[in-house]
């Protein structure tokens, strides 16, 4: 896994339309709307993008916002499908979780939801020591389920 050339950036509103096909392809139905992704650049926490190369060429994304003042939920995580299997996503969740301790020491825990047959991601939230707190039934508008997992910030993360 080769992470040279990768860098993180906020993202700008002229990332949105990227962004926002990326999420129609994925998450289909569940993606989020052009115009939350534009009020998110202002009001997440985070708000950023994993870029590859000279080019710039963004590779994903994460959103992350404090919904308790002890609290932070990354409540959109996406490697564009053609990079995901490579490292990628461990990359950008590492440097998500150091920002978070290393800017918030008020935030003791972050948590996220992720589709119970997302096995890819599954894992990856595993490996960094995440932990499945409660399964939530037809939690997407297609029926699916939902785990609510959760990561606290006074151990070390595994990755």
């Amino acid at each position: 896994m080769n992470m040279n050339g990768l860098r993180i950036k906020k993202v700008s509103k002229n990332d949105i339309l990227k962004i926002y096909k990326a999420e129609k392809e994925v998450f289909q139905d569940n993606a989020f709307t052009k115009s939350l992704l534009k009020d998110l650049i202002s009001k997440a926490l985070y708000f950023l993008k994993l870029i590859k190369g000279v080019t710039n060429n963004m590779i994903g994304f994460a959103i992350v916002i404090k919904d308790r003042a002890d609290r932070a939920n990354i409540i959109n995580f996406l490697i564009f499908p053609e990079y995901q299997g490579q490292g990628f996503g461990s990359h950008l969740l590492y440097n998500i979780i150091g920002l978070i301790k290393s800017n918030h020491s008020e935030v003791k825990k972050i948590v996220l939801n992720v589709k119970t047959s997302n096995i890819k991601a599954l894992k990856l939230y595993e490996k960094f020591g995440f932990t499945h707190v409660e399964e939530l039934k037809n939690y997407y508008q297609s029926g699916e389920a939902s785990y609510f997992m959760e990561l606290s910030l006074n151990q070390k993360e595994k990755g």
